[in-house]
């Protein structure tokens, strides 16, 4: 079984999916760039829907805060990070 489909057994297909994604992409760049974003990988394509556009971003942001890297070179995950902590119920205390 390859690690792809053990992942997937394990964890589910879209979790399987956003972790190959962020594996695979050219990051940041690609999740800072758009929806509609189409990334060729070996025989097929993937396109990004913007719900999975939005997990990547939070998952870029949390990745590059955690590496000390500079969420202001990349406004379209920084806005992504700052609507989701907004969202929060306790974000007043985070912001």
């Amino acid at each position: 079984m390859s690690s792809r489909r053990r992942v997937k057994a394990v964890f589910g297909e879209d979790v399987e999916k956003l972790a190959w994604l962020f594996g695979s992409l050219y990051r940041p760049f690609v999740i800072e760039h758009g929806t509609d974003f189409l990334k060729k990988f070996k025989s097929s394509s993937h396109l990004i829907d913007p719900a999975e556009l939005k997990r990547l971003r939070l998952m870029e942001a949390a990745n590059l805060l955690e590496q000390k890297g500079h969420l202001r070179l990349w406004p379209n995950i920084r806005k992504t990070l700052l609507d989701h902590l907004k969202s929060l119920p306790l974000s007043a205390g985070l912001l």
